[in-house]
């Protein structure tokens, strides 16, 4: 589940000239986000935006007058995904390719210095015109690292290296086509029974297509079947008609493609089926790579990028559905607890981390709550830190080498310890670290548990651990602890392995059995 909360940011971008009416004539093209950075190109300039937890302007290209005049506005972008190269075609046919490079100087706030932000120089490397926009225009543009790919509005395919090497036109229908530089293949094709689409948008891990029609609505396709869409998405039934939102003009899936975010081209922008007002209407959305941002461009106010913040619902349901006392979700900064008042109206508590640790571990990665709910473990990028919401106290890692060294991966509480899985990056090895929840040092770990792999699930029941593996390996622990856990003793902590021989069932759902019955576990298989 996805929430929003405050008022959202706002970037100016202020690349045009006023008239008199005081109306900004340039307008935002093109946005995207890739590794924290934020990518902006309106018809006569190119900005290049940091988006984690500081919003700068890195570096900028702007295009003289000259230019413009000579061979036309930016019409359509592109950014490569290893953000090296940026293609525009302008409304003049001109294929542009330009270039970013940063510096080696790091930026400052304050008096502290930012880590991974660079000052960046943005410049324009070749301008040729576009041979096969004599005749056709371009509906669309993808691109990989070697090559970008152009729709064309005669139903063929162009192919442009980023040196702009120019390759023969082809068909969609054909299976495949291969050049020295580029191999593109198409092992199926979903025929979409729609015959007003917008714009469309996938979810590559649920295998979803979106797509957005004219008539104000979205349908989803199931890609791994070639049938009718087997949801449509309307607002009809939140009192609003097509006449009110117009059209659906972007669709935008979260990264973990549990929801999507939908602009209209009215007034109105819908995110898992809440709705946020937008006066002007939405034109391009982007979501950054947590999640916790969605960053829209209204239709006719383009001065400016607004960026909506987001909550994740922290799971308090383990395997074993047990359900825990407070509801709590989590932003890129911060916790969200849900509770009520003494008039039974839900109120949201904001409980923002600690400024000496997130701003060297942001953004939030994980959060769990211990089973009363009165203690949270929460992740960032490096290390882990505790609160008790009793006394509104953090603990935190008294050594901060041992806090960068940890890059979690999970949590799990057990009682008084908290459990996290680490990745080791130098081994490429992941293992799990039991730590009291009195102390957080190297000196007062408990256990340290090698891991196989990356575990897919990991759940703790009484003193019993569950990891799984792929593709169905199933591991059960038992954790022993001798001594008292306290500060003032010296508690001895075994784990000890359950051999766990599983049975799957592929027939839409699994059974998974210890050999001694001591546990059964029904998992769920998504078709």
């Amino acid at each position: 589940m996805y929430m929003a909360y405050g008022w959202p940011q706002v970037i100016p971008v202020n690349t045009g000239e006023r008239h008199s009416g005081g109306v900004f004539v340039d307008r935002i093209i093109y946005l995207k986000i890739i590794n924290r950075l934020l990518l902006v190109v309106t018809p006569t300039h190119l900005q290049l935006w940091s988006c984690s937890q500081h919003k700068l302007l890195l570096g900028k290209f702007a295009r003289d007058a000259d230019s413009v005049r000579r061979e036309g506005e930016n019409l359509q972008a592109i950014w490569s995904p290893d953000t090296k190269n940026i293609a525009v075609l302008t409304s003049s046919a001109f294929f542009h390719i330009y270039k970013i490079q940063f510096s080696g100087k790091r930026l400052l706030i304050g008096s502290k210095q930012i880590c991974g932000l660079f000052l960046a120089n943005i410049s324009l490397v070749i301008s040729e015109k576009a041979p096969f926009l004599e005749d056709w225009t371009t509906s669309n543009l993808v691109c990989d690292n070697k090559s970008v790919l152009f729709g064309l509005s005669n139903g063929y395919l162009q192919a442009v290296t980023w040196n702009a090497e120019f390759s023969v036109t082809f068909e969609v229908c054909s299976s495949t086509y291969t050049t020295d530089s580029l191999d593109v293949s198409f092992p199926s094709m979903l025929n979409v029974s729609t015959d007003d689409a917008m714009c469309a948008s996938i979810a590559s891990e649920q295998q979803i297509l979106a797509v957005g029609c004219s008539r104000g609505v979205v349908e989803l396709y199931d890609l791994t079947d070639n049938a009718p869409p087997f949801r449509t998405i309307s607002l009809y039934d939140w009192g609003y008609s097509m006449e009110d939102t117009g059209p659906v003009s972007c669709i935008t899936w979260t990264p973990d493609n549990y929801a999507f975010a939908v602009g209209w081209k009215f007034r109105d922008l819908l995110y898992e089926l809440k709705i946020e007002p937008l006066l002007c209407g939405t034109s391009l959305l982007q979501w950054d790579e947590y999640g916790y941002k969605l960053y829209a461009v209204e239709e006719s106010s383009s001065d400016k990028i607004l960026a909506f913040s987001f909550g994740k619902c922290c799971l308090n349901r383990g395997l074993l559905s047990t359900t825990y006392v407070r509801q709590i979700l989590y932003g890129e900064d911060r916790v969200l607890i849900v509770h009520s008042d003494d008039t039974d109206e839900l109120k949201i508590s904001h409980i923002k981390l600690p400024v000496s640790y997130i701003s060297q571990n942001w953004p939030v990665q994980h959060v769990v709550a211990s089973k009363d709910g009165m203690y949270l473990a929460i992740a960032g990028l490096h290390g882990v830190v505790l609160y008790d919401l009793r006394s509104k106290r953090w603990r935190f890692f008294g050594d901060v080498s041992q806090e960068q060294k940890i890059e979690c991966k999970g949590l799990l509480w057990m009682g008084k310890i908290i459990i996290l899985c680490n990745f080791v990056d130098s081994s490429n090895t992941y293992e799990l670290l039991f730590y009291p929840r009195y102390h957080l040092d190297q000196s007062s770990l408990l256990y340290r548990k090698p891991l196989l792999g990356k575990p897919i699930i990991m759940d703790v029941f009484q003193d019993y651990l569950l990891i799984t593996y792929h593709p169905f390996d199933v591991h059960i622990f038992q954790v022993k602890i001798f001594g008292e856990l306290s500060p003032t003793s010296s508690p001895n902590l075994q784990v000890i392995w359950k051999f766990l021989s599983v049975s799957v069932f592929l027939n839409g759902r699994n059974l998974l059995c210890s050999q001694n019955c001591y546990f059964i576990f029904f998992l769920k298989v998504r078709k």
